[in-house]
């Protein structure tokens, strides 16, 4: 997909085929693959990160062992620099995870709340794999999500986000519980 100024996407997102987990990333554009890390990115929130989370991982251990898996996986090459959202249902909970920028909403039962934004100190600024942590949050269940990269929650119309949330869950509503 062609980007603004004529480069390809460096975009990746997914869903599991089960519908418990979601991922999006955003390949930084400065680096020269990072189409490729926002890629792999997703593919390691899916696979590895959603069996260890749902056969029982603690949570508070998701950091470091997401920092384990990347090098292990990854590497440390600076050309493979991505963000990456995502969101995991377990047995009892959901986790929503993020390095970098991007929009996590969650909806949940006691209402709307967002992760702060991942953005660095510097205008110009992300964090981003490899060398940033994930920043995550434990909510019920029975949360809604919207995962966004920056490049699409910076179009949605300010305010409005969690009426689109509310909208997508509804239509989606067959689907039986929560949507992610």
């Amino acid at each position: 997909v062609p980007g603004r100024i004529g480069r390809a996407c460096e975009d990746a997102s997914a869903a599991h085929p089960h519908g418990d987990a979601v991922a999006v990333a955003d390949g930084l554009g400065s680096v020269s693959r990072a189409a490729e890390a926002s890629s792999r990115a997703v593919e390691l929130a899916l696979g590895p990160v959603r069996e260890v989370l749902q056969a029982g991982l603690p949570p508070s251990l998701l950091p470091h062992w997401f920092a384990s898996l990347w090098r292990a996986e990854i590497g440390e090459d600076p050309q493979l620099a991505t963000t990456l959202l995502f969101a995991v249902r377990c047995p009892g909970y959901l986790v929503a995870a993020r390095v970098g920028d991007g929009m996590a909403l969650l909806l949940g039962p006691d209402g709307a709340s967002r992760m702060p934004d991942g953005r660095g100190a510097w205008g110009n600024e992300t964090a981003a794999l490899p060398h940033d942590r994930l920043e995550m949050v434990i909510a019920p269940l029975d949360t809604n999500v919207l995962l966004a990269t920056d490049g699409i929650a910076d179009d949605l119309v300010p305010g409005r986000e969690v009426q689109l949330l509310k909208q997508l869950t509804d239509a989606h509503a067959d689907l039986g519980g929560a949507a992610l």
